[in-house]
């Protein structure tokens, strides 16, 4: 602010509001050196202690005064506020002048008539910031609108055009992120796109599109950091290709090393103690997702990415759920669609095969697909066979061989004789009681086959079909990861 400029909120663009910050923090700093004892004014540590709060909020604001969901009144109010903080801050400038114009001695005898101006704008500049952000959080707190999880042009582009494609709707390539988001520092580096496309849409459908794409970011946002999930920085609308996209940090120590399944086919069997340390990974991420109350639907080693650490002592292994596209709330109704693709089924549970679904998807049904993926990482044997997204999926000769043993022919391409959904569950639980007792012991055995019958049986002495799945969805879940981290590999 070199001048006196006053600019509505819904026209404040990034750069203006980092400088309308930078003039409040050099306001700050002046009264604080001007040393008068008598000079008793407002609380302006908003914009040295909290300046990155303060931005974000005045961030948001700008959002909310764009958005056509927000009430007019309310925009009204964030509008007049934030023109009231610049004018203040504007005159708090001309008197913290005058005030520096008389030496410290007659600062404390003369300058009385600025000093009570400067106090009295100053106090009236802590009143209305505190204003404006209660005003912000009550918006927020409404959920008409998440807090600052869109990504602008000029926050973040993409750089040059190599992409490498890592699931169905899933890539990494290099992007620009201008200024910090959420956990995310400013960089230029790898990034994680997952990708929702709207192209051919109404227009209702596709807001309802985006109110998904918001309602996940902003709990992928206030998740705690937890192994399993990628930091995410926010979403952006793609009008080019006409899609939403969820942007993840893939932070500079990670060298991506593809999916799970392919992964496992490409190399050798880790040790029992690193492939039950990526047991405790993947269960960690579905228990963060249950922590928030989420289901993810889609888990399965198609969708988990393999990275290895190098910040890590030993360079160890990382997996990270990915392809969040079918995520939705535990309590919420759903629309009872099925799987119907062979690869996909077998990770879900039988009750969820049919093109129309015989229950609604639970936490649970994360449960029984975690079972699933342990069989992989324990067995460290794919139960499909898919070298690269483009490459057809094939059924692994483990699955066929077990099958085999009970009775069941299965095609390798999956196309004909195809197992009822109840055989698939019978040939996984066979598979992992005739074959992890020799690859990692009767315990692992145990804790897969209880994913694996999660809604049939319950664990233990809880089940998870009860009056609060949700609380018992994350007690399952959590009792898995502490048998995993009590074995002693």
């Amino acid at each position: 602010m070199a001048g006196p400029e006053i600019v509505g909120l819904a026209l404040a663009v990034p750069s203006f509001l980092e400088t309308l910050i930078h003039t409040g923090q050099d306001l700050s700093v002046r009264i604080s050196a001007a040393r008068n004892p008598r000079l008793m004014t407002g609380d302006l540590s908003a914009f040295t202690t909290r300046s990155a709060q303060l931005l974000a909020q005045w961030t948001v604001g700008n959002q909310l005064c764009n958005s056509t969901r927000i009430d007019a009144a309310i925009q009204s109010a964030l509008d007049r506020d934030f023109i009231d903080i610049q004018t203040r801050i504007l005159e708090a400038k001309q008197y913290v002048a005058q005030v520096e114009k008389y030496g410290r001695l007659r600062r404390f005898w003369v300058a009385d008539r600025p000093r009570k101006a400067l106090e009295e704008s100053t106090r009236g500049l802590e009143r209305v910031i505190r204003q404006f952000e209660d005003t912000v959080k009550a918006v927020e707190a409404s959920e008409r609108l998440p807090a600052n999880v869109f990504l602008s042009a000029d926050v973040f582009q993409w750089v040059g055009n190599h992409v490498v494609e890592v699931a169905d709707r899933v890539c990494i390539r290099k992007g620009c992120l201008t200024r910090g988001y959420h956990k995310t520092k400013p960089k230029i580096g790898l990034f994680l796109r997952e990708s929702r496309p709207y192209g051919g849409f109404s227009p209702a459908r596709v807001q309802d599109i985006e109110d998904d794409i918001k309602f996940l970011a902003k709990n992928l946002t206030t998740a705690v950091e937890a192994t399993g999930i990628l930091d995410l920085v926010g979403y952006r609308n793609n009008l080019e290709t006409e899609d939403f996209e969820l942007i993840f940090d893939v932070k500079s120590d990670l060298e991506p090393k593809g999916v799970l399944r392919a992964f496992i086919a490409s190399t050798e069997a880790l040790s029992l103690s690193s492939r039950v340390e990526m047991c405790i990974q993947l269960a960690d991420a579905v228990f963060q997702v249950h922590k928030l109350h989420l289901v993810h639907k889609n888990i399965n080693s198609g969708n988990t990415i393999v990275m290895s650490d190098s910040g890590a002592a030993d360079s160890a292994l990382r997996i990270f759920l990915v392809n969040w596209q079918l995520v939705r709330r535990a309590t919420n109704a759903t629309t009872m669609q099925g799987e119907t693709q062979w690869w996909r089924q077998v990770y879900q549970h039988p009750t969820r095969h049919l093109e129309l679904a015989e229950v609604e998807y639970s936490m649970g049904h994360d449960i029984y697909s975690l079972g699933v993926c342990m069989i992989e990482l324990l067995l460290w044997k794919p139960l499909v066979i898919q070298p690269s997204i483009n490459d057809p999926p094939v059924v692994s000769p483990i699955f066929i061989s077990e099958a085999a043993k009970l009775g069941f022919e299965v095609d390798a391409t999956g196309q004909h004789n195809w197992l009822a959904p109840r055989d698939i569950q019978k040939v996984l639980v066979a598979l992992a009681k005739s074959a992890i007792p020799f690859a990692a012991g009767d315990i692992l055995t145990q804790l897969v086959v209880s994913c694996l019958t999660v809604l049939e049986n319950g664990f233990g002495e809880a089940l998870v079909i009860n009056d609060d799945p949700v609380e018992t969805g994350l007690n399952f879940v959590g009792a898995v990861k502490d048998r995993l981290a009590q074995l002693c590999i």
